[in-house]
């Protein structure tokens, strides 16, 4: 067992809910797959003691649990829970296999009974009853609910749709289909005129409030082309937005102004998400800003300074900034929030420029005045300082002067204070451009400032002047937003029930009317609109259950509807009850629909009472959530890190009103968190320990119990922590994964990238610094590196396009170029061990570092950010000799292999078509000259330009291929077409890298899709394919899976749950720089908190002044920002020994002329560069000493300024060798600036490589008479059962491998009983021939064979002992046992462990357990039963013996003159040449029995057959007549004579096995194989192959492989067998093609067709 830590083992306490906090590389999927186990194995946990015990039922069958019902525990009595009880959810299918895995090799490792030495893997724990209960466990692990979140609820869903479908569907609706239907859903919007179009086209809401909301946004938002896009916006976020309008209806309801989505909301409630963020800061900003604003006007007004500094306003202009600044000063304060916060954004308008308004940090009257007498079109009113000319007035004006300055400066540091004033200047902004409470009595009519007032109606023309959206207009865009999105929803989902599909987003739909989330769409028009309305009230707290208590309540008097409420929140508590824990994985990415409906499976399964109360929290189950705050990136598919942080306080909430649970006291203690394995001997005998490690001191106890005030490594913690923990918020922080200095370094960049300072808007959304310690044991430090692109000397490429060049000369080379090639240069230093060097400032030359240890190209991950370079990357590399590999590369539809195959598709669409042609003709499938091309559409009117080309080309190399292309046309082969091109055209040649074909082969997969849609129509696919194509980044993506050994190239969100020891973030300073701008774009931004669609009617004036729109964008800048820095902190925690920055804050930097390279750019903290220098900063201030990227002030304890333009100047063997970073860091960083700090680079020729392929294009190549012949060997896979069957017929066998027949008998119509197929019923479980029969009263032929061959597998005797040293036997051969055949427990084990069995009725029970009762007995008086005793018969022994011998087993059979063309017609140079093919076994042999005999060793294959066991009276069987002598090994009667014969190949095979494995050991060791026998369970003898037969059947098993061996090199070589003569009949009665209702083969003469 992997040793849990502190935080781990608090991780597995069962007794109250968890919150698990787990860092990156922290083992959370160790802790949550031992947190399962617990579950299973704990009688005392918080599931078990304050929750009614559960219902259980033993499943129909026992499902596949190979234990007696004696050796398990009944599940009724079981004290744990069980795996159907327990609920656990992971992010991905890939995850929830990983999770299911663990778990299952957890439970096989358990083991009820002490452990012995040689069980290297098993684990005894006491708290199981019998080893059965692990078969039991395994078994109900299968359908455990281990899964996605979208797999739990189509689980929940599937048994109760009916309940809750307005359209039911059969299909998963295909992730391309997705956009399209979006698409064809909002063209469907536009074309809505009336009732009656809004009605076919699916709208459930009304028609006409729908096309009146639709036609104002068309106009609103500047026509119907931008209001699509924001209407795409809306439907691809439709969660955040319905997330968005429930907020709003929640917030309508607490600040007592319901709004219920009929009518546009009150635009107070806009106000009330502005005050929200910042009213407790409010007061405190203004009224010292009023304070300083005061004093600043005093310095100009009083003791007469007034006349001197103040323009006079007796000319009547009295419309200055000084006025208007002077009234905001002298009048009181407003007293409402809103007021004051707009008396902010009127003092900055006042005191700066127009331009200034809308900076972060506006320019607050910087020289202490104004910097010019009338400043954007609005006079100062203050005297201009320069006007001052006399003596004695320059030095009034200096005192004054600076007077003003101070208190000026005093003003501008409060608004610009990071903590609350820049806050409150954004939002002061938003709030009064919605609604303005005062306007600017001090300014004249003013064009740049005066704003005309967008009202709910306005005129065609456009108004003059700037506009402002009023307060009525924003709301009711807002609720036109909402109507036409869910207008647009409801097409939609008619658009899915016309496909007959659905997508988890109906799926999501559905199980919230299950679950009652809100009210059900299928009865939403039934119920009383007030009991809607309540119903859909969920509130905050989604587990409880008010909401549908109301809505009872107001049903009273409608008995009816009141019922159907009752029954669908009766099946809600029943669906409850089915769980006793959930385990959530990576709960930071769960968005909030799902985390509501996951919550409403909490809330308590019934109404409690005295004998059964509820527990005191308000869940029912034990909730487990795992996540990390800090590792949430997914918002782009509508996650919410603020679920997390609400849960995890639910969580606490939770467990303090639990904390004094009475059901729970007998094992809680104090100040202590229960680990729930058992210690030692756990009171019993050992348990959580090997036999190996077992120590006679061991301590014992049931249980441990882990202190909440000590951390993982023996030292107290803080009380907050402590009472974190007491609350179940657990954090996992030691890091397993990354090298400790390394990691250090990390945890000090990330103090700063999640530290406060950052927090330019306030929400939950932001995650916090959490420092990870190392636990990782390794010598390795970690490496930090940063790959700086520098040019040093720059220059104009050459004219001449021969001559070379270096990249990095080149003065018009790509930034990103030069980055890739930096890259390149540096893994293959890496990867090859070559020696890199540094640049040094001082000595103005390269230093030499050591060589570092070679890495592999699979221990390099490459991060990127766009994939829009991957290809420029890949070829630097590939260039280099890396293999290289991308998980995605763009559009599938666009990639280069795919185009010459969309040629194909569309020419086969359109065989007219010249556009269509000439793609394909220039392509390198035909590869047409320029003349040829010429000449091809030269002539006119072509209608079938297949046939066409084929002849034109019938004389060249690539006629036969287009000739057999056109052939497969006229036959219908559409997709062996596209075989055909992949196969034998130069496509794959062109295009030879590994993920080309993969990218090829994913495109062939999705077309095979699209024509299984459309009938396989080439114009339909077409067609589709156009469609998909024109989603651009929304359509189908080029996807390739890793291959080992290949640098591995992926995203971020890729990359995101995987390590690797070489880590290389690219594009560093272009990493999220564009996210937000680019959202600001749609013209629609979507928050969970709300939404805005960018109002402009008139697209020739400027946008106007939205108050919505800037508090949107301001909210969803902030959470982008925020989650940029998730993503970084995801990026780097990616690595375990080397971490790579790559990019410069400049587009390149260059180098000065003392040697330093010098970096510039304005760092603004959208990017990732911007995060590590403000990172690398912040350890400097740690360190205490000055850095590169240190700025002046920066000292310890002082808040850190914001960078904005930088200059930095580096010395890479300076910051290597003295780096100044903290202790505990690694200790230096590497700067490599030029590829000539690893290699000296070859000049490049613009022409070099087209050259070379020209010269390559020249070479001529000698025609050759004969073929070049290419030698394979195919491979075969087959079972050994089948042998004799093929042999006796092997027309049998060429249908089912060459004809593709499946081997069951073909029935018209459907069969009340399932009828398995031949190769189920002949597969090794089963012991009997299948004759076509059944038996009344029995099992099944299969079943009963199964148990009889269990029970010798478990009951057989084995003497396990050796005659002489000779031919030793390995320990397999000498498990020794007594005969166990007759024991209870092994013959309860053997029929128990068959599902059918428990479909037998008592009376069948009772006849099948006594026949095998008789068999064993029959076994345990013959040959066998006796030699397995140990006892001599016919002078042999039996040594040992092995059961179920598995093996694995390979013949190779050489051919001659066996040629393959798989496109008959289609002529090749290279010709296939099939040289041997090998066949593989692969299966297990029922008994393998190691003897003497006179002192010869002997190995023997023993094949068991229960054939006739199944008969009233064995006794009267033909197979017990006749015998001699019961104890000869020789068939005595004719029976066993036939039945030798009818298995004699798959004996002789068996044999074969087994001599090969002889053969391997030295010549004095081997033993003799005997000829192979069959144990006959109808009469217990033990019968062996003659040796005749046995000769006989080895050269006939050699025929038979060599006819398999040639049919399977080339059918076509291979002429049909005919029919069997009808004397044949009794070998065609047992073959399924001859059985059926419909007679597809039989004997020469027998009529095929309907059997009668």
């Amino acid at each position: 067992m992997i040793p849990f830590n502190r935080s781990q083992r608090l991780g597995l306490n069962l007794d109250q809910h968890i919150a698990l906090d787990a860092g990156a590389g922290t083992g959370k999927t160790t802790v949550m797959a031992e947190r399962y186990v617990q579950h299973l194995l704990s009688s005392e946990q918080r599931a078990t003691c304050v929750l009614p015990s559960p219902l259980r039922n033993e499943p129909y069958g026992a499902g596949k649990v190979k234990s007696a019902k004696r050796d398990r525990t009944p599940l009724n009595e079981w004290k744990g829970l069980l795996p159907q009880e327990i609920v656990a959810i992971t992010f991905t299918r890939k995850a929830a296999a990983e999770l299911r895995s663990r778990i299952r090799s957890r439970i096989q490792s358990l083991r009820a009974e002490p452990v012995k030495k040689t069980d290297r893997l098993g684990i005894h724990d006491p708290r199981l009853r019998h080893q059965g209960d692990v078969s039991m466990l395994m078994s109900l692990l299968e359908a455990a609910p281990i899964s996605t979140i979208d797999s739990f609820l189509g689980e929940v869903l599937a048994p109760h749709i009916d309940l809750v479908a307005l359209h039911l569907s059969r299909d998963q609706l295909p992730d391309e289909q997705a956009p399209l239907l979006r698409t064809q859903a909002l063209n469907a919007a536009w074309r809505i005129r009336n009732a009656r179009d809004g009605f076919e086209a699916g709208l459930t809401q009304s028609c006409e409030e729908f096309i009146e909301a639709r036609n104002r946004l068309a106009i609103r938002l500047g026509g119907q082309s931008s209001a699509q896009t924001v209407l795409t916006g809306l439907l691809e976020s439709s969660l955040f937005v319905e997330e968005s309008k429930r907020r709003l209806r929640m917030r309508s309801i607490r600040n007592e102004m319901p709004w219920d989505g009929s009518s546009p909301p009150n635009y107070l409630l806009i106000e009330d998400m502005i005050l929200e963020r910042c009213g407790h800061l409010i007061d405190g900003v203004v009224e010292e800003a009023y304070e300083y604003l005061n004093q600043w006007v005093d310095v100009f007004t009083r003791d007469g300074r007034h006349a001197f500094f103040v323009q006079n306003d007796s000319n009547g202009d009295r419309y200055t900034r000084f006025n208007q600044l002077a009234q905001l000063a002298r009048d009181p304060l407003p007293t409402s929030p809103i007021s004051r916060l707009q008396w902010i954004h009127q003092v900055v308008v006042s005191s700066c420029s127009l331009g200034q308004i809308e900076k972060t940090t506006p320019s607050i009257l910087n020289s202490g005045g104004f910097s010019s007498q009338r400043v954007s079109e609005w006079d100062t009113g203050l005297v201009k300082w320069s006007s001052f000319t006399k003596k004695d007035e320059k030095a009034m004006k200096n005192k004054v002067q600076g007077e003003a300055k101070a208190v000026a400066a005093m003003l501008r540091n409060r608004l610009h204070n990071p903590e609350d004033g820049r806050l409150l200047m954004m939002l002061s902004r938003a709030s009064y451009a919605l609604n303005p409470h005062r306007g600017f009595d001090f300014r004249d009519a003013n064009e740049k400032y005066d704003v005309t007032d967008l009202n709910t109606s306005f005129s065609s023309e456009p108004p003059q002047g700037n506009l402002r959206v009023s307060r009525e207009l924003q709301v009711e865009v807002l609720d036109d937003l909402y109507t036409v999105h869910a207008g647009c929803q409801d097409l939609l989902r008619h658009l899915k029930a016309q496909e007959e599909a659905h997508d988890f987003d109906d799926v999501q739909l559905m199980v919230g009317d299950l679950l009652l989330v809100r009210c059900p769409e299928i009865v939403r028009h039934y119920y009383p609109p007030q009991a809607v309305q309540a119903l859909d009230d969920l509130g905050e707290e989604a587990w409880t259950d008010e909401h549908i208590r109301r809505a009872l309540s107001l049903m009273q008097g409608d008995e009816e509807k009141q019922n159907d409420l009752r029954r669908r929140y009766a099946l809600l508590q029943q669906i409850r009850a089915r769980y006793g824990a959930f385990i959530i994985d990576e709960y930071q990415d769960t968005n909030p629909e799902h985390a509501r409906l996951l919550a409403r499976l909490w809330g308590h399964r019934m109404d409690g009472s005295e004998e059964t109360p509820n527990p005191l929290g308000p869940w029912d189950p034990t909730v487990c959530i795992v996540g990390d705050m800090k590792q949430s990136i997914y918002r782009f598919r509508q996650a919410e890190v603020t679920v997390m942080r609400r849960m995890v306080a639910s969580i606490r909430l939770a467990n303090r009103l639990e904390e004094h649970e009475p059901r729970m006291e007998h094992i809680a203690q104090q100040g202590h968190g229960r680990d729930p394995r058992p210690v030692g001997a756990g009171g019993e005998t050992g348990s959580f320990i090997q036999a190996s490690e077992m120590t006679s001191d061991e301590s014992s106890a049931t249980w441990d119990y882990v202190s909440f005030g000590i951390n993982d490594f023996g030292t107290a913690i803080e009380d907050n922590i402590i009472l974190q923990r007491q609350e179940g918020h657990i954090e996992l922080t030691t890091n397993f994964r990354t090298a400790p200095r390394l990691l250090n370094t990390l945890n000090h960049i990330f103090d700063d990238t999640f530290s406060e300072r950052h927090h330019q808007f306030p929400g939950d959304f932001h995650a916090s610094a959490q420092p990870l310690h190392a636990g990782r044991e390794t010598d390795r430090e970690g490496v930090l590196e940063w790959l700086l692109p520098t040019q040093a000397e720059i220059d104009a490429l050459p004219l001449d396009l021969e001559v070379g060049y270096h990249l990095f000369d080149s003065e018009s080379a790509n930034p990103r170029h030069l980055e890739h090639e930096l890259i390149a240069a540096r893994l293959d230093s890496l990867v090859r061990g070559h020696a890199t060097k540094l640049w040094s400032s001082e000595e103005q030359d390269y230093v030499d570092i050591e060589p570092e240890e070679v890495i592999s190209p699979e221990d390099v991950m490459i991060l990127v950010h766009s994939r829009k370079h991957i290809p420029d990357l890949i070829k630097r590399l590939q260039d280099r000799g890396l293999p290289v590999l991308a998980d995605k590369q763009g559009q599938l539809l666009q990639q280069p292999i795919v185009k010459p195959l969309l040629s194909v598709l569309t020419l086969l669409a359109k065989p007219s078509s010249r556009l269509a042609a000439h793609g394909l003709v220039r392509s390198p499938i035909v590869g047409a000259t320029s003349l040829q091309i010429e000449e091809i559409f030269g002539e006119k009117d072509v209608e079938n330009y297949w046939r066409h080309l084929s002849i034109y080309f019938s004389e060249a190399p690539i006629g036969n291929l287009l000739s057999i292309l056109s052939s497969l046309i006229d036959k219908g082969a559409l997709h062996e077409i596209f075989d055909v091109v992949l196969d034998y055209s130069d496509l794959l040649t062109t295009y030879p890298d590994e993920s080309e074909r993969q990218v090829a082969e994913t495109w062939c997969a999705l077309l095979y899709k699209i024509g299984s849609e459309c009938g396989h129509e080439p114009s339909a696919m077409l067609a589709k394919m156009n469609a998909l194509a024109s989603l651009e980044n929304k359509g189908p993506q080029a996807t390739s899976s890793p291959t080992s050994g290949a640098i591995q190239i992926m995203t971020i969100h890729g990359a995101k749950g995987l390590q690797a020891p070489v880590v290389i973030v690219t594009g560093l300073f272009e990493a999220g720089r564009r996210s937000s701008s680019n959202d600001a774009q749609k013209n629609v931004l979507i928050t969970p908190d709300v939404i805005a669609g960018r109002i402009q009617p008139w697209k020739s004036k400027d946008k106007p002044l939205d108050g919505l729109w800037m508090l949107a964008n301001q909210m969803n800048k902030a959470q982008n920002l925020a989650e940029l820095r998730r993503q970084f902190y995801v990026a780097l925690t990616r690595v375990r020994d080397r971490l790579i920055f790559a990019g410069s804050p400049s587009k390149t930097s260059a180098m000065s002329t003392e040697g330093f390279i010098l970096a510039t750019g304005n760092l603004s903290g959208n990017n990732m560069g911007d995060l590590l220098l403000d990172g690398l900063r912040y350890m400097g201030v740690v360190s205490n000493v000055e850095q590169p990227w240190s700025l002046e002030g920066d000292a310890q304890g002082e808040r850190l300024t914001d960078y904005k333009d930088i200059e930095l100047v580096l010395d890479p063997m300076g910051v290597f060798s003295s780096s100044g970073l903290p202790t505990d860091s690694v200790h230096g960083i590497r700067i490599y600036h030029h590829p000539n700090c690893f290699t000296q680079q070859r000049p490049v020729s613009v022409l070099s490589e087209w050259l070379e392929v020209e010269s390559n294009l020249d070479y001529h190549i000698e025609e050759v008479s004969e073929n070049e012949i290419v030698t394979i060997s195919p491979s075969l896979k087959m079972t050994a059962h089948g042998l004799d069957a093929a042999y006796s017929c092997r027309r049998r066998f060429w249908l089912n491998h060459v004809r593709g027949w499946q081997t069951e008998p073909f029935n018209i119509q459907s069969k009340a009983r399932t009828i398995a197929s031949e190769e189920e019923l002949k597969d090794r479980t089963g012991g009997e021939d299948y004759d076509g029969e059944s038996y009344v009263g029995w099992p099944s032929a299969t079943s009963f064979g199964s148990m009889f061959h269990r029970l010798v597998e478990i009951g057989l005797a084995n003497p396990a002992t050796m005659q002489s040293e000779d031919s030793p036997l390995s320990s397999e051969w000498l498990n020794g046992q007594e005969n166990r055949l007759l024991e209870t427990k092994e013959i309860d084990d053997a029929i128990t462990s068959e599902s059918e069995w428990h479909k037998l009725s008592y009376e069948e029970q009772q006849q099948t357990r006594a026949r095998i009762i008789e068999l064993a007995e029959l076994l345990s008086k013959g040959l066998l039963g006796k030699l397995t005793e140990g006892k001599e018969v016919n002078g042999q022994f039996v040594e040992g013996l092995q059961t179920e011998a598995s093996f694995y087993f390979t013949r190779d059979v050489e051919l001659t003159d066996v040629y393959r063309n798989p496109t008959a017609g289609l002529s090749q140079s290279i010709v296939t040449q099939i040289e041997n093919v090998t066949i593989t076994f692969e299966g297990q042999a029922d008994i393998v029995l190691a003897g003497s005999e006179r002192n010869e060793k002997w190995l023997q294959v023993v094949d068991l057959k229960t054939s006739g066991s199944r008969t009233d009276d064995l006794s009267e069987h033909r197979l017990q007549k006749e015998i001699e002598d019961w104890d000869s090994s020789s068939p005595q009667n004719a029976e066993e004579v036939e039945m030798l014969r009818n298995h004699r190949l798959q004996l002789t095979l068996y044999s074969m096995v087994f001599q090969k494995q002889e053969s391997f050991k030295a010549e004095d060791e081997r033993r003799k194989i005997k000829p192979p026998a069959l144990l006959i369970s109808t009469s217990g003898r033990l019968v062996e192959m003659p040796q005749k037969m046995y000769e006989e059947a080895q050269n006939e098993l050699a025929s038979l492989l060599e006819w398999i061996a040639v049919l399977t090199a080339n059918q076509n070589d291979v002429s049909e067998p005919k029919r069997l003569p009808m004397d044949s009949i009794d070998t065609c009665k047992k073959c399924p093609f001859y059985k059926g209702e419909l007679r597809m083969c039989g004997p020469d003469g027998a009529d095929l067709g309907i059997n009668n």
